[in-house]
């Protein structure tokens, strides 16, 4: 599933999203402006199936054959998800909040279904993670921002 879905989801060369639809410009209606990118919402869909995925695996262990295999799928679609939103958001980006997100999550639904302690340190730990994703996202975000520009005169 996992290397079907590389092919299915085939990421072309990164792009920035139009504001808004040929169609709209020539009907001359205003483009459509959402509070938060599509890809962005995947990739926190993904976000939340990773976690799913994994608690699943700690509740699965002792269950039927059959029900094993459901972390496997839904660790499959959160990939699938994952390849969507790196159509248009960096990678390193991407990675970054797909993998930290998701630790973070883990940790706080270890904490509150499995009685997983959440310590100093590792609360010190998680805050770091989230701290570096900001960070990250920053940095990548900021360092094309004349081709951004040079493509908005472009399309207007």
């Amino acid at each position: 599933f996992l290397i079907l879905s590389c092919f299915v989801f085939k990421t072309p060369t990164m792009r920035t999203p139009s504001t808004s639809h040929p169609r709209r410009r020539r009907l001359g209606l205003a483009p459509i402006v959402l509070p938060v990118s599509f890809h962005w919402i995947v990739l926190l869909a993904a976000v939340a199936v990773e976690i799913l995925a994994t608690s699943a695996l700690k509740v699965f262990v002792s269950a039927p054959l059959f029900l094993a295999f459901l972390p496997l799928v839904l660790i499959g679609l959160s990939f699938a998800l994952l390849s969507l939103a790196l159509r248009v958001i960096p990678m390193a980006v991407a990675y970054a909040v797909w993998e930290g997100l998701g630790i973070v999550g883990i940790a706080v639904i270890g904490h509150v279904m499995f009685a997983e302690h959440l310590t100093p340190g590792r609360l010190a730990a998680l805050a770091m993670i989230v701290g570096g994703i900001v960070l990250l996202e920053r940095g990548v975000g900021h360092e094309g921002a004349g081709h951004e520009e040079e493509e908005k005169r472009r399309l207007a």
